[in-house]
């Protein structure tokens, strides 16, 4: 992240990030692999390209990704005035 403050005086900022963990993807991807395996048939053409994914009846709902969290920071205050050179 890269932050520029244009002109001089004080600049009162806040960050903030949405985050999806590690630990959450593989625990979607694990599911979704459990489900795609035991709901979905896959039908390929003859050039062996994706022709169409055929979803059992009766199949739950596809699991779903999580959610992202989203962090704050706190008010981050910039200063940018005269340099003085040692």
């Amino acid at each position: 992240m890269f932050v520029i403050q244009q002109s001089k005086g004080d600049s009162v900022i806040e960050v903030w990030a949405k985050c999806v963990f590690q630990a959450d993807v593989d625990q979607f991807l694990a599911e979704h692999s459990a489900w795609s395996d035991a709901y979905e048939t896959i039908y390929l053409d003859n050039q062996g390209n994706l022709a169409y994914i055929e979803i059992a009846e009766g199949a739950p709902d596809r699991p779903v990704q999580a959610a992202p969290t989203i962090y704050k920071s706190g008010q981050i205050t910039l200063k940018y005035g005269d340099d003085s050179f040692v």
